[in-house]
């Protein structure tokens, strides 16, 4: 008779301790998709403390706080969300690209290229954009052949990206290649006829090629085209930058486009390939 009370009893024990984990698992849940209701409804921060340390929710708080154009952009806050998302879930899918992205736009080169080279380890296949935020990167460091090798597995995957065509023909630039270069931005161009960047790289390429008069004559389009250009335009050329800067960058934009063709038009523009000692083994490129 006490043996079947102890029977009974550990069954009820674990009924009970099977109810409470149901109950605590429902609990988990449902607060959880409440956190992701709120935030993906009207972006209520306070949000985060139902779901602490949900790596999906954190991680989307932080690219929001990156990627906003409103006010509610905050560099400080993307950064924050973003590395708890990282530290719980390291293998995250974008988590490492978008910090790569913050620390870009710090200049901390270094780190920003540690996260990309975790990204692409991880998700390369998944995301073309790695290898784009990882060019961009190089180029800065002015490691310009790993960079024209990344533009160059980005554009095999998007090549009608004019922002991937035009930093790629930067790079090229750099390297002392202006075929290439102007090889790059003739394709971008046949896309984007009015596309300001595009000409201005192009003008540059054909300056150095020594055509002079069709260089001036881009420039002198890159200027007219900028004049269109909107803060929505500079933002979706340089994502992840403050939005109350925009203004700012728009004629920043404009007055280096004037200022490039004053410098076609007096001869005086300076020769962007002999800025760093590179060698010319990596012209005649192809994408």
């Amino acid at each position: 008779m006490h043996g079947m009370w102890k029977a009974r009893s550990a069954k009820l024990i674990v009924a009970a301790s099977l109810s409470v984990l149901f109950v605590a698992g429902l609990i988990f849940f449902y607060r959880t998709a409440l956190a992701h209701a709120l935030w993906e409804g009207i972006h209520l921060e306070s949000a985060r403390m139902l779901a602490p340390n949900d790596p999906k929710l954190l991680y989307e708080m932080g690219s929001y706080f990156l990627n906003t154009r409103d006010d509610a952009y905050s560099i400080k806050k993307a950064e924050t969300y973003l590395k708890k998302a990282a530290f719980i879930m390291p293998h995250f899918p974008y988590v490492h690209h978008e910090l790569a992205r913050i620390y870009f736009l710090r200049s901390d080169f270094a780190t920003a290229l540690a996260h990309i080279t975790i990204e692409i380890s991880e998700h390369g296949d998944a995301q073309a954009n790695s290898y784009y935020v990882r060019g961009l990167i190089e180029g800065f460091m002015t490691d310009y052949e790993a960079a024209a090798r990344d533009y160059e597995l980005y554009l095999s995957r998007e090549p009608s990206n004019w922002a991937g065509l035009n930093d790629y023909a930067w790079v090229l630039l750099k390297s002392n290649c202006p075929r290439d270069a102007r090889a790059a931005t003739e394709h971008g161009l046949q896309l984007f006829p009015e596309n300001p960047w595009l000409l201005s790289s192009h003008s540059i390429a054909l300056f150095e090629l020594g055509e002079k008069e069709a260089a001036l004559k881009k420039a002198r389009d890159a200027v007219k085209a900028a004049m269109a250009i909107t803060e929505k335009d500079w933002l979706t050329a340089y994502p992840g930058n403050d939005p109350r800067i925009a203004p700012e960058g728009v004629y920043a934009l404009q007055d280096s486009l004037r200022e490039n063709m004053r410098s076609i038009q007096t001869g005086s523009i300076m020769d962007v390939s002999k800025t760093d000692v590179v060698s010319r083994a990596m012209c005649g490129r192809r994408l």
